[in-house]
């Protein structure tokens, strides 16, 4: 099969040679598939050349191989106004990018509305639920500090008693309320978003940490245990769909088509009112979170194990250059396991537990309801980064008005930042 990534010297040897190598993966094998690569090149490139120089007589031909290749125009990057001349300035600006949220005030009064669940047990973990969080790891992915990978780490826990140890250490981490310094460094490597019209922001840019191979793998085994616990004592809102099992974008499109046409089938408009939290994994204040871990009855000893996650550090890398490492103050971390797991358990800022508030704020009074002459109806879809305030009405424009302040009220309150505009 020939796809837009096929190589025109490729043989019927090298596949052969690639699928025995990816067999037992032993060095010979990957010897005996380097030569036929090597030997295929050879051959591809000599019939190429005598093809040129002896029937087509075209010399010129083999400019396409030794032609100059210019280099891509480059602008820089622009923070606060400035251009970024220095590295000093770069790192800088990329680590304010990407930590925006760190320092704002949250007001965890917010949640002294909603009830306090009893506090529940925490199982151990077993070597079934080490074994399942593993199975779904892939050996591709690129390995943290450490330089272990996936694939020595499946070859290490293929071993029951190296198993029965990671067991035992990420029970010990649950139990002692302690997360080893170890595993929260990292390396977060700067890379640029696809098809972005320019590059001078540093939105145009996100970054992909690196963690240690081991501490993703228990954090893996916590954020399924959060997943189970999250549907079986009910913890997540009925709306919010990012971040679910069993929940995708297409259940999301059907309940807000849905909404729209109950609102047509009682006389009324309905509006959307979407706003991002920027930088959503990182943004969530560490004492906010802790407060609703307690809200929802998690154990006192999971909770204390959360709040070791302070202070973390990651050394930063843009193309080749790299940047001393930054302390990160905040628990959470860009594409931790934990980030998605956790942050799903936050109310979302406009969800049903605030629903008496939110109602209140826009004029509302319940789900469906006559005030002044206008039947309204809201509902809330959350997403994985993304709230959405759905308000029907006859009055649409003011719905989606006072939706949006409220949503940066709310906001506010969490010490997230809502972002309007995507670009």
């Amino acid at each position: 099969m020939i796809g837009p990534n096929s190589k025109e010297y490729w043989t019927d040897e090298c596949t052969h040679a690639l699928e025995e190598y990816r067999r037992d993966m032993s060095v010979e094998n990957h010897k005996v598939f380097r030569l036929a690569i090597k030997t295929a090149k050879r051959k591809f490139f000599d019939e190429r050349i005598e093809e040129i120089a002896t029937t087509n007589k075209r010399p010129w031909d083999l400019m396409d191989w030794v032609k100059e290749r210019k280099n891509p125009p480059c602008e820089a990057i622009q923070f606060n106004g400035e251009p970024c001349h220095e590295l000093g300035d770069l790192w800088d600006a990329l680590h304010n990018t990407y930590n925006a949220t760190s320092d704002r005030p949250v007001d965890t009064a917010i949640l002294n509305a909603l009830p306090t669940g009893p506090e529940r047990a925490w199982p151990e973990f077993s070597l079934l639920k080490l074994r399942q969080a593993l199975e779904v790891c892939s050996s591709r992915s690129a390995p943290g500090p450490d330089h272990i990978t996936w694939r020595h780490l499946k070859q290490i826990l293929a071993l029951p008693e190296c198993a029965d140890i990671i067991i035992a250490l990420a029970n010990g981490c649950i139990e002692s309320g302690h997360w080893p310094k170890h595993f929260k460094e990292s390396t977060s490597v700067i890379i640029p978003k696809p098809n972005k019209p320019s590059y001078s922001t540093p939105k145009a840019f996100r970054p992909i940490v690196l963690l240690n191979t081991l501490g993703k793998l228990i954090e893996k085994m916590i954020s399924n245990r959060f997943q189970h616990d999250m549907i079986k004592y009910d913890l997540v809102d009925a709306n919010q769909m990012g971040g679910v099992r069993q929940r995708s974008t297409e259940d999301a499109g059907l309940f807000l088509t849905h909404l729209v046409r109950a609102g047509w089938a009682k006389g009324l408009q309905t509006s959307v009112v979407a706003f991002d939290v920027a930088q959503f994994f990182p943004s969530i204040n560490h004492q906010f979170l802790l407060a609703v871990l307690k809200k929802q009855g998690f154990h006192s000893k999971v909770t204390k194990f959360f709040g070791s996650f302070r202070n973390n550090s990651t050394l930063v890398t843009l193309n080749i250059t790299r940047r001393r490492p930054f302390v990160l103050e905040d628990p959470t971390r860009w594409d931790s396991l934990l980030s998605g797991g956790q942050l799903n358990k936050l109310p979302s800022p406009i969800g049903n537990e605030c629903e008496d508030l939110v109602c209140n704020q826009l004029g509302l009074h319940g789900p469906l309801h006559n005030h002044q002459g206008c039947c309204h109806c809201h509902h809330c879809l959350g997403l994985r980064e993304t709230d959405v305030l759905v308000p029907s009405c006859r009055q649409v424009g003011r719905a989606g008005e006072q939706g949006q302040a409220l949503a940066e009220r709310l906001g506010q309150q969490q010490g997230a930042k809502q972002e309007w505009d995507l670009a």
